[in-house]
């Protein structure tokens, strides 16, 4: 009988594991762990009891974790750890292949995930294990529970159903528990890293943030379909982030908040094309525009002596300067011809690139003088090598007549400063 031969099989593991604490073997701990692992697969009838095998796994992976903090054997926690995922997904995949209930199996799989995540945040937060390092260990194990999540906590629907629901309700469906948990990580964690702030714990501060900051942003993802809405509401969260790694002296926060102020930035620039003065893109250029200035003077306060990474930064920030201007530019000039627009667009250039050179001289900052010279330099070659060929002769002449104009105020401001 079934019920005989997992008993059995289970027996053999009670025995293994006392071998283990009586010789004090690890080893012995480790290929125990292996053959408990493997128990339900030697079961006949195993694939019609999906979330039995996985509250097996799971209790099992339970057993083995309070065996190796007990006995101290770290190998035989990071062994436990892995195994869980390898099995369950090799289980997982053999099933999808002959059974329609996906969802019942993927559900059972990522409550599954969600408990052993569990027991290694309490026990890494604990610090039973005095060698292991808790900030990647938790964070990892919240990725990966991440992805079991996105799989098993949203369902599909038939087209009957999608046709007679509306999205809020489609969504309430098919992705109310996946926005559960990353509301609960978010709050949780959040919690979690104030908690280790007033009692002065590093590593808990800083997996917090950085969890609280991924499922936050996921969370967004989640609930937002307005793209450009998503874009402006990344920037901030990226920014917020990015602030708080600094302030806390976090490098994963700090990275955490860089990704997703780069998806971000990603968006608004790939995306966001501004087609009205008036509206909710050029809001999110602006959000973009406000931040990268955060950001730069933030880089410039915690990397004073970094004049490499501080230019980088000086740049990127024109250089996004320009790309609204040029858009803001084109919006107005639209319906003008296109010798009109080309040299609208030139004298932007070229005002805005002054307008940096006289900042930069004024203020005795030499970095911004720099960055407004080779923007002159640029809107001169982009004159000679792009406007020359469709605009006009007495546009050229203007243009011309205006960047030299431009050249000579200039440079009489050198000569004045000196």
């Amino acid at each position: 009988p079934r019920a005989v031969a997992f008993i059995l099989n289970v027996g053999w593991i009670v025995v293994g594991l006392q071998l283990a604490k009586r010789h004090k073997s690890e080893v012995i701990a480790i290929l125990t762990a292996f053959a408990g692992y493997l128990v339900p697969f030697l079961v006949e009838g195993h694939e019609e009891a999906a979330t039995l095998f996985i509250v097996y796994e799971t209790c099992f992976y339970t057993l083995l974790l309070l065996f190796a903090v007990k006995q101290g054997y770290k190998r035989l926690f990071y062994t436990a750890s892995i195994l869980w995922h390898v099995v369950v997904i090799f289980y997982v995949a053999t099933l999808l292949w002959d059974r329609d209930n996906t969802d019942k199996v993927m559900l059972s799989a990522a409550f599954g995930a969600v408990m052993q995540h569990i027991l290694i945040g309490y026990f890494g937060f604990k610090g039973k294990f005095q060698k292991i390092k808790v900030l990647p260990l938790v964070f990892t194990s919240f990725v990966i529970t991440t992805l079991w999540a996105f799989e098993g906590f949203q369902f599909d629907l038939s087209y009957d159903e999608l046709k007679t629901l509306t999205p809020f309700q489609v969504h309430v469906k098919t992705a109310i528990l996946l926005d559960l948990y990353l509301l609960v990580s978010a709050g949780g964690y959040g919690f979690l890293a104030y908690k280790g702030l007033k009692k002065q714990g590093h590593q808990q501060t800083a997996v917090g943030l950085a969890i609280s900051t991924l499922s936050a942003a996921l969370l967004v993802y989640q609930l937002v379909d307005d793209d450009t809405l998503e874009a402006i509401i990344y920037l901030i969260i990226g920014t917020l982030a990015i602030y708080l790694g600094y302030r806390f002296k976090t490098t994963l926060q700090k990275c955490t908040g860089w990704v997703v102020y780069a998806i971000g930035t990603f968006i608004t620039i790939a995306d966001q094309k501004i087609r009205e003065i008036l509206s909710i893109e050029t809001l999110c250029w602006l959000v973009l525009i406000g931040s990268l200035y955060a950001l730069y003077r933030l880089v410039t306060l915690h990397h004073a002596t970094d004049k490499v990474l501080r230019n980088f930064m000086l740049g990127i920030n024109a250089l996004t300067h320009l790309i609204f201007l040029s858009s803001i530019t084109s919006v107005i000039t639209r319906n003008w011809s296109i010798s009109m627009q080309m040299m609208t667009l030139s004298f932007a250039w070229a005002l805005y690139a002054a307008a940096g050179v006289v900042f930069g001289v004024v203020k005795g900052k030499k970095n911004i003088r720099l960055v407004g010279i080779i923007l002159l330099l640029l809107t001169l070659c982009k004159i000679v090598l792009v406007d020359l060929k469709f605009v006009t002769i007495i546009v050229r002449t203007i243009l011309f007549i205006g960047l030299g104009t431009i050249g000579l105020l200039v440079s009489r401001l050198f000569y004045v400063k000196k």
